[in-house]
């Protein structure tokens, strides 16, 4: 449910994810809960649709993700509307809450993605990199394990290149480790 594999149905996802998640809560609470879809709530939550679609995407496709960094937007915007803003800084909290903090025991891993960070976003302007499918390395593999890089595609070869018929997996970093890059 990576938003950059399928926008629509990723957002489609996280929107009835949410609506399922908050009309189980007010079940559960006996309250009322007006809202009839997924696409409604997303209507009463955010400011914009590229807001939401913002939220979907520094979420990774990982629903623990969602609701942790969902959980930030709602203490930092009060009773207003989820807005781009508040959906930059709670990824950007959320990353350094939870997950920098995770890797932080590791320096050389730490090395590694900053490493990343500065080559593949500030200097090829990207946010995703190819890996050899077939590497196998203790630091990516721990970068993954903590939830800062993504796989968004494995095996494919790019005919491009003079070796096309070599795999790579497609790596992402986390959005919460660049989103201060945008300000």
């Amino acid at each position: 449910m990576v938003f950059d594999n399928d926008s629509t149905e990723s957002s489609k996802f996280f929107a009835q994810m949410l609506f399922n998640h908050m009309k189980s809560i007010a079940a559960s609470e006996k309250v009322p809960f007006p809202v009839s879809s997924g696409e409604e709530l997303v209507r009463h939550m955010f400011t914009q649709t590229n807001c939401f679609n913002e939220f979907v995407r520094a979420a990774e496709g990982v629903p623990r993700d969602a609701i942790n960094i969902l959980s930030k937007c709602a203490l930092n915007s009060n009773s207003d509307k989820v807005s781009m803003q508040t959906v930059r800084a709670a990824a950007r909290n959320w990353y350094t809450s939870s997950k920098r903090s995770d890797i932080a025991s590791r320096p050389h891993a730490v090395a590694l993605l900053d490493w990343i960070i500065s080559e593949v976003i500030g200097a090829r302007k990207a946010r995703g990199f190819l890996l050899d499918s077939r590497v196998k390395d203790e630091l990516i593999d721990f970068l993954f394990d903590s939830r800062v890089l993504h796989i968004i595609k494995r095996d494919i070869s790019s005919k491009d290149r003079e070796d096309s018929g070599k795999k790579f997996n497609a790596w992402t970093i986390d959005y919460g480790c660049y989103v201060d890059l945008f300000n």
